[in-house]
Parts: structure tokens; C-alpha cells; sequence
């Protein structure tokens, strides 16, 4: 379950409202990215946004443009926008898991003395 501060942080990053994405909604995102990535919390802050953001596209694909006289209003752009987002925070995981796989082998091998004649 996410804290208040991770769901202010989530609606901020992707700029909705409590009506756009719901405390339950943003909670089941934190706990299906914890189910699949554990215990590295980079991922799952990053990986609960992808899924917020999955949520938020099938709203935006219902949108449509709209013209009258000399006004138009183009909002089949936010379905663009968001695949974008998404590209982001897709790279933010891969990043946060990256991280972790490689951590181990980064240490220089201990030095190795030989004795002569010994």
C-alpha cells in the first residue's frame, strides 16, 4: 500500500487529479509493481508509474479532437503524450534493475602474492 506522500508524488509526476487516479488505484499500481519487483524501491516507484500511466491510456483513447469555427480542441494528443511518459518511466525501471544486476561486480580482485622458492 502506498503512503500519502508516494500518491502526491505519483499525481504530480503525472500531473492528475484524485479523479484521474483514485488512492485504491494507486495503491493496487505500488502493490502489483512490488509483486513484480521486490524489494528495490526504485523499480517500484518507477514501475507503479508505468502502471498508472497504462490506466491513465485507456482513458485517453476515448478522446477525440473536436473543431467549431475558428476553435479547435485537440485532445487525442494526451494518448501521444502518455506513450511517451510511459517510454520514460520504461527506461526508469530497466535503469533501477540494471543497477542492482551489476552492483556485485564492480570490486577489484583482491591482489595475489607470490613467494619464490618458498
Amino acid at each position: 500500500m502506498a503512503t500519502e506522500v508516494e500518491r502526491e508524488r505519483l499525481r504530480g509526476d503525472l500531473d492528475a487529479d484524485e479523479k484521474a487516479l483514485s488512492d485504491a488505484e494507486i495503491d493496487d499500481a505500488f502493490a502489483r509493481a512490488e509483486a513484480a519487483y521486490g524489494e528495490n524501491a526504485a523499480a517500484v516507484a518507477a514501475g507503479a508509474r508505468v502502471i498508472a500511466i497504462q490506466q491513465l491510456l485507456a482513458s485517453a483513447a476515448k478522446r477525440a479532437d473536436s473543431r467549431q469555427n475558428a476553435s479547435a480542441e485537440r485532445r487525442s494528443q494526451v494518448f501521444e503524450q502518455l506513450l511517451r511518459l510511459r517510454t520514460l518511466y520504461t527506461a526508469e525501471v530497466q535503469t533501477a534493475l540494471d543497477g542492482v544486476a551489476w552492483g556485485g561486480l564492480r570490486r577489484t580482485p583482491t591482489r595475489v602474492e607470490e613467494y619464490p622458492n618458498a
